[in-house]
């Protein structure tokens, strides 16, 4: 499951996007990005203002184009920010489409500080109204600020960006650095360094999890961006300001994701296995970001010379718990309702659900009826879609594990099983020439009797028991792959310990 990757290095991109310099009261700047992986052109960037009476609009596009195991993937996301020629917010829009439709969010800014939004997937809609993010900066606002602070070096302030794709703030830290020369594909341009530090806290069913975007941006005193440097899962990310022809020209990476998505094991990994020790060892320099979750089939502790044991056991579920869950566990009564992705109200959604179980009553023999429905249901398994939400995966009946993760867990809470999606690394023997490795994957767990068991849809036993390791838990919605940014790609396996 590439996506992992591409949606990280996406979503973390789109995070560090700065605003466009503010310029003439009626002034229309168009500013040009390429983006490269590891020295490869996989897309561009775009940051329009557009000034005109009283309001300024700031509409930013990115696409980035990438190779999934021979499938080509593209990545295309878009928002329009609107506000005051102050910088006061009013509305904003955003749009995401990774290779089957789009998640589109509107949200309007009241006077009172009360935010609408307007959410929409798969041919569903959500609307809700919460306060707007407190001191939130849209881009003009942004913009504005660091152009008050001004560009001397050492000089370092904090302040909230809004991030319309979530709708929400993140602390934001500024800190300014010193002069220099940035060389642009060949033309030399002076700049200040500027690192930026987004920091957010993502909402998982395990609790909240800080997670921080860092970025390196070389920008003029006029606060237009050169280049930004970005460190993400393992890779070099860097967009440099260029001409428009360039920047949307074809891209060009023939770096495959999905095979520098493998991580090598020591020795193979039996499908017997009850109870897997797996010893991850943090890549030099990342040994305070790396953070792996413990869940009721995976436990974390710390081994010698600064490695992680991640111990993993096969479950056995034996409850006869009924449908719906009518306990009082916090996080099972949130795995119950429907998300932006995960729309287990839509009505279709509850009729297949349906469908799936049939006459089984018990919770666990009806999430195993559901699962063995997706495996089978999903006709095309490939991975030529990005990320589809539930809705959309039941009406394509196409896709990957994501697909069939998502699919499963909106069939399940449709029916009263709280259900959530886990990301993380399963074992898949040989592939690319290497003899044992893991790759990504995402599956689904539910909540029976009292535990969180795993439930993978895209095999026939419904489980890689101990061959796989979490790596985050969420709600199978965009937001959760911010915190994979502190586990994936940062760590290699250097022992594995198999028991019967």
């Amino acid at each position: 499951m590439t996506r992992q990757t591409a949606w990280v290095v996406a979503a973390a991109l789109w995070l560090a996007m700065p605003a466009v310099a503010a310029r003439g009261a009626d002034e229309v700047l168009t500013e040009y990005l390429a983006v490269m992986i590891d020295s490869e052109k996989v897309g561009y960037m775009v940051n329009e203002r557009r000034a005109a009476e009283g309001k300024v609009t700031t509409t930013s596009a990115m696409e980035m184009s990438l190779n999934r195991g021979g499938f080509p993937m593209t990545v295309k996301q878009r928002s329009v920010c609107v506000e005051t020629a102050a910088g006061k917010p009013l509305s904003f829009e955003t749009s995401t489409d990774m290779g089957f439709g789009s998640t589109r969010t509107r949200g309007t800014v009241a006077e009172d500080g009360t935010m609408t939004l307007e959410r929409s997937s798969g041919g569903t809609v959500a609307k809700e109204t919460r306060p707007y993010p407190k001191a939130a900066l849209m881009p003009e606002g942004m913009d504005l600020e660091v152009r008050r602070h001004g560009f001397v070096s050492g000089t370092s302030y904090e302040l909230i960006s809004f991030v319309a794709e979530y709708a929400s703030g993140a602390r934001t830290s500024m800190t300014v650095g010193e002069r220099g020369t940035v060389d642009l594909f060949g033309r030399i341009a002076e700049g200040v360094r500027v690192t930026m530090v987004q920091a957010f806290q993502v909402e998982t069913p395990m609790g909240p999890m800080d997670v921080a975007v860092p970025v390196v941006l070389w920008v003029t005193d006029e606060n237009r961006v050169l280049r930004m440097d970005m460190d993400v899962a393992g890779m070099k990310v860097t967009a440099y300001q260029c001409d428009q022809a360039f920047a949307m020209s074809p891209a060009k990476s023939t770096k495959d994701f999905f095979d520098a998505s493998l991580v090598e094991l020591p020795k193979g990994v039996p499908a017997t296995s009850e109870r897997v020790t797996y010893v991850l060892k943090a890549k030099p320099g990342k040994e305070k970001e790396l953070s792996i979750p413990t869940t009721d089939s995976q436990q974390v502790a710390a081994g010698p010379d600064g490695t992680v044991r991640v111990t993993v056991v096969r479950q056995k579920p034996k409850s006869s718990q009924t449908m719906p869950y009518a306990g009082s566990d916090a996080g099972a009564l949130a795995s119950m309702k429907p998300t932006a992705y995960v729309q287990s109200d839509d009505p279709a959604i509850v009729a297949a659900a349906r469908e799936a179980v049939g006459d089984e009553t018990a919770a666990w023999g009806a999430a195993r009826r559901i699962a063995e429905w997706v495996r089978t249901n999903i006709r095309t398994k490939d991975l030529s879609i990005g990320y589809a939400s539930a809705s959309e995966v039941l009406k394509s009946r196409q896709g990957d594990c994501t697909e069939h993760s998502v699919l499963t867990a909106a069939l399940c809470r449709a029916v009263g099983i709280p259900a959530r999606t886990v990301s993380g690394m399963a074992y898949v023997g040989e592939m690319f020439g290497r003899k044992y490795v893991m790759g990504g994957h995402q599956w689904t767990q539910v909540f029976i009797g009292g535990q969180w068991v795993d439930l993978d849809a895209t095999v026939q036993n419904v489980s890689y028991g101990p061959r796989s390791i979490a790596l985050m838990v969420g709600n199978g919605d965009t937001m959760d792959f911010l915190s994979l940014l502190k586990s994936y790609g940062l760590f290699e396996v250097v022992d594995v310990e198999v028991g019967e």
